[in-house]
């Protein structure tokens, strides 16, 4: 497999491409339903919602990614 054709494309788009794709992540996460969310969980205490969960640790994870590129 030749990935000859990506020496055209600048590091930005990359980068760029990287970010949206963890910001569509993000934003589809933080849509799921609340019903689907605590589904199996043995409570509905506000700590046990993953999608309070996964905003900090993708805006690190996006935060990291581009001070360490």
């Amino acid at each position: 497999m030749s990935f000859d054709w990506l020496a055209g494309v600048s590091v930005g788009w990359g980068v760029g491409l990287t970010v949206a794709i963890y910001l569509v992540l993000l934003l589809w996460v933080v849509t799921r339903p609340r019903s689907l969310v605590f589904d199996g969980a043995p409570s509905s205490a506000r700590w046990r919602d993953l999608r309070l969960w996964v905003v900090p640790l993708v805006l690190v994870q996006v935060a990291l990614y581009l001070v360490l590129r």
